[in-house]
C-alpha cells in the first residue's frame, strides 16, 4: 500500500477502520481498566477486613433473639408489637425472666406490681434497695399491712415489653390473686427507635439489606453510615408511626387497669446523670437523645390524657448518685450515668407513695 493508506494518527494503521471507532477504544481500554481496577480494589478491601475482623461489625446473627436472650446487648430500636397493643394472648407470651417477689410486714394483704426496666429490677444496688422495695417497705409500715411485692419486666425491654409482661401477668393470674395496685415505670430511652444497638457499650448496626449482611466490606460501609447518622439528633416528626403505637400501646393498658378497678401509678423517671447535660463539652452524646426521648413521651402521655409523675427535673433538685463502673464509662467514653444509687431509688419511692393512690 502507498503512503496514502496511512493515517495521521499512527503509521500502520490502514484507512478501512473508521477514524471514530479508532479515537474511542482509548476510552473504552480506560474505562475497562478503571472497572477492573475498582473490581480489584473491592475485592481486596474485602478480603483485608475478613483477615483483620473476626466477625461483622453489625450483629446480623442475633438479630432473631430476643432482647432479653442478648446479655449485653440493648437494642435502640423498639421491637414491633406484635399484636399492635403488646397484648399477647394467654399461653403465647413467657417472659425471659423470672418475676420478682417479696413480702413486707405484717397484717391485712395488699398485692402490689411494679413493672418496668433495670431501676425496678434494681440494677446495681443492693438487695431490699430498689425503689419499689423501698416503696412497699415503708408501705407495709405506714399503713400496717403485708405487702406482696411483685417486680415484673427486665433491663432493656423498653415499654411493649414490659407492658406485654403486665398484660401476661394479668392473663395468668389465678382468680383472686391480681394486684391491688400498680407501679409502672417509664425510662428515657423506652421511646428509642434508630437501628442501632449497644454491646458492651460500642455502638453497632444492623444493616437491613441481605447483601449488606454477607458483604463485610458493605457491612463496615453501613456500619460507618448508621454511626454517622447517629451523631444528630433524631428528627422525631418524621416517626409518626412509632409515637401512634406508643400513645395507642399506653392508652390500651390504662384503660385495661381501669376496667378492672386497679390503681396504677406510672412514673416518667429520667437518666441518674441528666444533670450534667447542661455544662457538657462533647458535641453529641446521649444528653440529646435520652432527653428528648423522655420530652416526646411526655407530650405524648399528656396529648392522651393519661396522668404520669414527672420526675425529669428531679435529679436537678437531688442528687441521685450513680454506679461506679457508670462513672467510668463516663469519663473514659462520654456515656451518660443513667442508673441512680440508692439516694435515687429513696427519691423515686417517695415520689410514687405521695403519687398514691
Amino acid at each position: 500500500m502507498g503512503a496514502g493508506s496511512r493515517t495521521a494518527g499512527g503509521p500502520g494503521l490502514p484507512w478501512r477502520v473508521c477514524p471514530a471507532a479508532a479515537r474511542s477504544r482509548p476510552w473504552l481500554a480506560r474505562a475497562l481498566l478503571v472497572l477492573g481496577g475498582a473490581a480489584v480494589a473491592l475485592g481486596l478491601g474485602e478480603l483485608g477486613l475478613r483477615l483483620v475482623h473476626r466477625r461483622l461489625p453489625s450483629l446480623a446473627a442475633v438479630d432473631a433473639l430476643d432482647p432479653r436472650d442478648r446479655g449485653e446487648v440493648q437494642r435502640w430500636t423498639e421491637p414491633v408489637p406484635q399484636p399492635a397493643d403488646c397484648h399477647a394472648p394467654p399461653g403465647t407470651h413467657r417472659p425471659a425472666h423470672r418475676p420478682k417477689r417479696a413480702r413486707l410486714g405484717t397484717g391485712p394483704r395488699r398485692r402490689v406490681w411494679a413493672v418496668g426496666d433495670s431501676l425496678v429490677q434494681g440494677w446495681g444496688v443492693a438487695p431490699g434497695m430498689s425503689w419499689p422495695e423501698q416503696a412497699a417497705a415503708r408501705m407495709a409500715e405506714t399503713e400496717g399491712v403485708m405487702v406482696e411485692l411483685l417486680r415484673l419486666g427486665s433491663p432493656g425491654l423498653g415499654h411493649c415489653g414490659w407492658v406485654a409482661d403486665l398484660h401476661h401477668a394479668l392473663d395468668t393470674a389465678p382468680e383472686g390473686t391480681g394486684p391491688d395496685r400498680v407501679w409502672m415505670q417509664l425510662f428515657a430511652d423506652d421511646l428509642e427507635r434508630r437501628d442501632m444497638v449497644l454491646v458492651n457499650d460500642r455502638v453497632v448496626a444492623l444493616p437491613a439489606h441481605p447483601l449488606a449482611r454477607r458483604s463485610y466490606l458493605l457491612n463496615r460501609l453501613w456500619f460507618a453510615w448508621k454511626a454517622h447518622q447517629g451523631g444528630a439528633v433524631p428528627d422525631r416528626a418524621t416517626d409518626a408511626a412509632g409515637q401512634a403505637a406508643f400513645r395507642r400501646v399506653m392508652r390500651a393498658l390504662v384503660d385495661r387497669l381501669d376496667e378492672q378497678g386497679i390503681p396504677a401509678t406510672l412514673l416518667l423517671v429520667p437518666p441518674a446523670g441528666i444533670a450534667r447535660c447542661a455544662a457538657r463539652e462533647r458535641p453529641w452524646g446521649d444528653c440529646d437523645w435520652l432527653a428528648a426521648d423522655q420530652d416526646l413521651m411526655a407530650r405524648l402521655l399528656t396529648a392522651e390524657g393519661i396522668p404520669f409523675v414527672d420526675l425529669r427535673g428531679r435529679w436537678h433538685e437531688t442528687d441521685p448518685g450513680t454506679l461506679p463502673d457508670e462513672e467510668q464509662a463516663w469519663t473514659a467514653r462520654g456515656r451518660l450515668p443513667v442508673h441512680p444509687g440508692p439516694a435515687g431509688h429513696a427519691a423515686i419511692a417517695t415520689a410514687v407513695l405521695a403519687a398514691g393512690p
